[in-house]
């Protein structure tokens, strides 16, 4: 790795957690910053159909608010996220918060960095996930979160994906993970996938799958599982 990486690492990580632990990066003001070496992260507006789960959400910049509808249970979901990028670099701190009405939820508080090249990513994630169920009494178990995903573009439309997720136990001492939460493909879980990605102007077709694995109690068989979501920019 050459002086000129680490020096623009150091840099931006200087820079990415001054403006989010100060006032301004936490009032929730538009920050625009002209002729910088870093910039803030903007996504699309767009429509997400999960095709295994059969559910519809819609994204807004900087934030999501989407009602799910899946049997009895109704699923609250929102999420935030604010990056920085230096040159091939870019760190992300992502919330995520997701609630199913009669059943449980969980947030997210998760770090990520991204290094980019031409026809590669690779995204090296860590943080805290806090997961309850509303049946139970107990506080909601605290897990440290890391994970890692590689994207490939095959071309301009075409590419291929792999990640991994690893969820430990409960951190705090004498609690365990509900039963109910474990391998549930509602909640999160360690998990490893791979899929393709086909784009065609405002669409983006996701097909791939991905193995659920019993990292808290090692009783149950992995879980295979489809994980396929189509989005519509707009």
């Amino acid at each position: 790795m050459s002086k000129k990486v680490i020096y623009n690492s150091l840099l931006l990580t200087c820079l990415y957690y001054f403006f989010t632990n100060t006032s301004f990066g936490q009032s929730g003001l538009n920050i625009h910053l002209e002729n910088s070496l870093f910039t803030p992260y903007e996504t699309k507006n767009e429509l997400l159909l999960q095709l295994n789960n059969a559910h519809l959400s819609l994204s807004r910049p900087s934030s999501v608010s989407e009602v799910y509808k899946s049997t009895e249970i109704t699923n609250w979901h929102q999420s935030k996220e604010m990056a920085f990028s230096i040159n091939n670099i870019r760190i992300h701190r992502n919330y995520t918060s997701n609630h199913l009405i009669g059943l449980g939820g969980f947030e997210n508080y998760i770090d990520q960095l991204q290094i980019s090249s031409q026809n590669d990513s690779f995204i090296f994630g860590y943080g805290l996930t806090l997961q309850n169920n509303y049946n139970t009494s107990n506080a909601a178990s605290i897990q440290l979160n890391f994970s890692v995903r590689y994207d490939h573009s095959l071309n301009n439309w075409l590419s291929i994906y792999t990640y991994g997720q690893y969820l430990s136990s409960d951190l705090r001492k004498n609690s365990k993970l509900s039963p109910i939460i474990n391998m549930n493909p509602l909640f999160m879980q360690s998990e490893a996938g791979f899929g393709l990605i086909a784009k065609y102007r405002n669409l983006k077709l996701d097909v791939g799958t991905k193995t659920i694995f019993d990292t808290q109690f090692q009783k149950s068989k992995p879980l295979n599982m489809m994980n396929s979501k189509l989005k519509v920019g707009f």
